[in-house]
């Protein structure tokens, strides 16, 4: 006699990561027909995940209990690499777009010529993004760049999968390159460089300089800072970063960003600049900053300090993030965590930001030694 059925579980996702240091959210449950475990790999974010392990589960237990499956929409991969980019259209930024473009169609062209008989979406295979990628590769392009076109095809077949033109996406779990270069840039100052740094810029420059570290803001968010998007009367004061006129966040999204007293200092004296201008930070003849302006008014004592020995590495306006990131990753702060700080829409892009100094993974090991080992009696 055959055991009845047991009546599926909902599936439990959880992290994994790999010896390179990329992370796959792998989904794991239970086929209620076979008994069998079965697990399913997701790269993106954990929402996108829990939505993908979501929408499995109720086609588990739709066929559980007799009710046939939706059929998926039928459409070519062209057609739903248009969908995506329109979908994405309004909410990121023009040149975003523009290489969103660049990455699909490199892609579309080495299909054509490479397999011109898949069309259907349903039809594609894990096995033709590893070809495409070592296409490029072979190509000369930069690791940074084929990790770039990977993350944004990851992102095409993560909506066809929540529109249902798919009912898994195959390029889950194709990891991006090693990216040496990419590392190498992605390094940081110490706290005592940054003192020296702060003492040496101009005094007007030091607050804007220091409000990027202590955020984490990329140099086009502070710009566009406005004081309608500061709020100082919460228990925790915070800004938002936000879409504004011709101006969209470099991921689109909308995401708010506490400050600690220090920052919320420096916005605070700032405050009197309010009934003049719309923007927090402004020139120092008023109106809008330039990024050129920022980068120029770092660059010059950056090199003077560089020569005199006082700074390890010349770095950026860019490295003060860099180095929020790289600091609060050695105080413990998970990837996660940092990935909102940082306004990344993928933890693949926030990893590369989490390295951390070899003195502090020394001892981090002796956090076991107050741990003892159970006993027997």
């Amino acid at each position: 006699m055959n055991a009845p059925l047991k009546k599926p579980r909902p599936p439990k996702v959880h992290l994994r990561t790999y010896e390179s240091g990329n992370q796959v959210w792998q989904i794991n449950y239970v086929d209620p027909f076979t008994g069998k475990r079965c697990q399913a790999s997701f790269s993106g974010r954990k929402d996108d995940a829990l939505d993908f392990a979501h929408k499995l589960y109720r086609e588990i237990v739709d066929k559980f209990n007799g009710i046939e499956q939706t059929a998926l929409t039928e459409a070519t991969y062209t057609e739903v690499i248009e969908a995506f980019i329109l979908d994405k259209q309004n909410r990121i930024r023009p040149s975003s777009i523009k290489r969103y473009r660049i990455y699909t169609d490199n892609f579309k062209a080495f299909m054509a010529q490479r397999f011109p008989r898949i069309q259907q979406i349903v039809d594609i295979r894990k096995v033709y993004f590893e070809e495409f990628l070592r296409h490029l590769q072979n190509s000369g392009q930069e690791v940074g760049t084929i990790n770039s076109t990977l993350r944004v095809l990851k992102s095409v077949f993560i909506y066809a999968v929540k529109e249902r033109y798919l009912r898994e996406n195959p390029i889950s779990t194709v990891e991006r390159f090693k990216d040496e270069k990419r590392a190498e840039e992605r390094r940081f100052w110490t706290e005592k460089e940054l003192q020296v740094i702060f003492g040496a810029v101009n005094a007007y420059w030091r607050p804007i300089y220091e409000f990027i570290y202590l955020t984490g803001l990329r140099e086009g968010e502070l710009i566009n800072l406005t004081w309608d998007a500061v709020d100082l009367n919460s228990a925790r004061p915070r800004i938002k970063i936000q879409a504004m006129g011709d101006w969209v966040p470099k991921t689109g999204e909308r995401r708010e960003v506490f400050l600690n007293n220090r920052a919320a200092e420096i916005i605070l004296a700032r405050h009197e600049t309010r009934a003049e201008n719309k923007y927090v930070f402004t020139a120092q003849m008023g109106g809008k900053i330039k990024e050129k302006t920022i980068y120029d008014n770092l660059a010059y004592p950056l090199r003077k300090l560089h020569a005199q020995g006082k700074v390890s590495f010349l770095g950026s306006v860019h490295t003060l993030r860099h180095t929020f990131a790289s600091h609060l990753a050695m105080r413990g702060v998970s990837p996660h965590a940092l990935m909102k700080l940082l306004g990344h829409s993928s933890i693949e892009t926030t990893m590369i930001y989490a390295h951390l100094d070899p003195r502090y993974l020394e001892g981090v090991v002796d956090l076991l030694n107050e741990v003892e080992p159970e006993t027997k009696t």
